[in-house]
């Protein structure tokens, strides 16, 4: 489960949407994860998502 963006906490799947549509593809994102009881810090490089 994802609980921070950049250091933020998220609060639910719909708050986590939002906080990563207002970025761009190539913006680097640090993702706080929560999973086993142990949180993780994680570096993501946005991508685009196709219309197809």
């Amino acid at each position: 489960m994802i609980t921070k963006v950049d250091g933020v906490r998220v609060h639910g799947g719909d708050e986590l949407i939002i906080k990563i549509r207002a970025h761009r593809p190539g913006d680097r994102l640090t993702l706080t994860a929560l999973r086993d009881g142990t949180e993780r810090t994680l570096e993501v490089v946005l991508g685009s998502a196709s219309g197809s």
